[in-house]
């Protein structure tokens, strides 16, 4: 992993976090919560960016906060935790359905949240630069938040990628450097009232965007192979504690973090802009058939120049819907949605502002 595949993660994170279909995330409802996302208008470089939401039925639409980034839903659906700059940092705040926004936390610079599964924590982290094997001085601190109080408390180092199912723990990753570009990730444990760390997995290959099953007894992963950015990047699984790992959609590349459906049944994930799901062990590969244009990406490392090319990927947003039976996404700008099995695609926004980063809420 480079500086600037690590720079594209963060990016992800934060403007999308709940593509980390995790169990705090995965409501268990139909398809009436609403889809928040993220609409900038502006050059690249002299933008804002508003967090929004809408109805799945195309009416409701509200702008939630401006200039906000990383929306995430709470397990209930009520609430929508997100970043907003506050001078040089990230400030977390939290709105309401229809409530106006409060800031959570008055200081740091906080990257991608996590809603822990009972909803009365939010993890998060700091760092002080991009923590690569190139970079190795760099430091990444784990705070548990409450989302009532903004109370901080320091857990460990490191870089959040989820929580127990009992709220008790936060999961997350250290970086392993190893003599070769590859960086692996180390996933561990850790009790937000002792501070105790267990290590989970130790990982003794590249494991990128670990993401847990709802019922935390799997993890799919981005296996990276020699350091490269965006390819040879190929969807893998494991069990929770590290054993049978092995492929489940090989030769495919991925251009995105795994997304598990609410049931944990299935895994989406995305390739250029062609969507694809398949079974946790590997079998029922499919193509989504969604109905719009493919629009190729970089071929190339060169083509993929300093990354500003990665526009050329269209498809830029997708997220299941409560119960499993539809997506939705954010593809040339707007926010559509359409059913699992890319049927009856519907477009619900059309403007000029660009939108992305899609979450649909519980």
């Amino acid at each position: 992993m480079t500086g600037f595949r690590k720079s594209i993660h963060f990016y992800a994170a934060l403007v999308a976090a709940a593509f980390m279909a995790l169990s705090a995330n995965c409501g268990g409802g139909g398809t009436a919560g609403k889809i928040a996302f993220r609409s900038c208008k502006g050059e690249q470089g002299n933008q804002t960016c508003d967090i929004s939401t809408i109805d799945p039925d195309g009416s409701g639409r509200r702008v939630v906060y401006s200039d906000g980034y990383g929306a995430t839903w709470s397990p209930d659906g009520s609430r929508i935790a997100f970043a907003a700059r506050e001078g040089d940092e990230f400030h977390i705040w939290i709105a309401g359905i229809e409530s106006e926004p409060l800031e959570l936390t008055k200081s740091g610079d906080w990257r991608a949240l996590y809603w822990s599964p009972s909803g009365k924590y939010l993890a998060s982290y700091s760092c002080d630069g991009f923590c690569t094997c190139r970079f190795p001085d760099v430091t990444c601190k784990i705070h548990a938040i409450d989302a009532e109080t903004g109370e901080s408390r320091y857990l460990t180092d490191g870089s959040p990628i989820g929580w127990s199912l009992d709220s008790r723990s936060v999961i997350y990753a250290r970086i392993c450097c190893s003599p070769d570009p590859v960086e692996s990730r180390d996933i561990y444990r850790v009790d937000i009232e002792s501070k105790n760390t267990t290590e989970l997995i130790a990982a003794d290959e590249d494991i990128v965007d670990p993401s847990f099953s709802p019922d935390g007894r799997k993890v799919a992963y981005i296996h990276q192979c020699c350091g490269d950015l965006l390819f040879n990047q190929e969807l893998y699984s494991m069990n929770s504690d590290g054993s049978d790992r092995k492929a489940i959609a090989p030769g495919i590349e991925v251009h995105g973090e795994p997304l598990w459906s609410p049931d944990g049944d299935r895994i989406a994930f995305t390739s250029r802009d062609v969507i694809y799901t398949v079974n946790s062990d590997g079998t029922g590969l499919k193509v989504i058939p969604a109905g719009y244009t493919v629009i190729a990406g970089p071929t190339s490392r060169e083509e993929l120049g300093d990354g500003r090319n990665l526009d050329k990927f269209r498809l830029t947003g997708l997220s299941w819907s409560p119960n499993g039976s539809k997506f939705a996404l954010t593809y040339r700008d707007d926010v559509w949605v359409m059913n699992a099995d890319g049927s009856d695609l519907i477009r619900l926004t059309e403007s000029p502002e660009r939108e992305s980063g899609v979450s649909w809420g519980p």
